[in-house]
């Protein structure tokens, strides 16, 4: 499981900061538009929360640029959403294909008696050790196919 929470600069520096705020300015009215858009093309109407959004993110990247020390708490709060958000989707998706995807196949194949890794154990076998073959040389290092 890959945490995100490693990832984030818990103790931003002012460049870290800028670049925050401009995502704030350009990402939320960006994002508005698109939202707005979409829903302009099902409903023949914007609603007026899209405004609101893109006004909110672009005032509050403005106020963390005009104003850095407001910053921290903003980044940190973004922070702790997005990682939140994305350790749960990411889980999500991981347990959704191992359940949707591997476990079926792995009960088909086994349903229909294929071992791919020829792991039968059969108590006439002295030993369940199987020889591997030998290397051809140092050659096949360079052949790679």
């Amino acid at each position: 499981m890959m945490n995100p929470f490693n990832d984030v600069n818990w103790k931003p520096g002012p460049p870290e900061l800028r670049i925050f705020s401009r995502s704030l300015m350009i990402g939320f009215p960006i994002l508005a538009s698109i939202l707005g858009l979409l829903r302009w093309i099902r409903t023949s109407a914007v609603p007026d929360w899209v405004l609101w959004l893109g006004s909110t993110g672009f005032a509050i990247g403005l106020l963390t640029r005009m104003l850095p020390r407001l910053a921290p708490p903003f980044y940190m709060l973004w922070h702790i959403v997005t990682c939140t958000i994305g350790l749960v989707v990411s889980n999500t998706v991981v347990a959704a294909i191992y359940y949707l995807v591997i476990t079926p196949v792995g009960l088909a194949l086994r349903a229909i008696g294929r071992d791919p890794l020829d792991r039968k154990m059969l108590p006439k076998d002295a030993t369940y050790w199987k020889n591997a073959a030998k290397p051809e040389g140092p050659e096949r290092y360079f052949r790679q196919s």
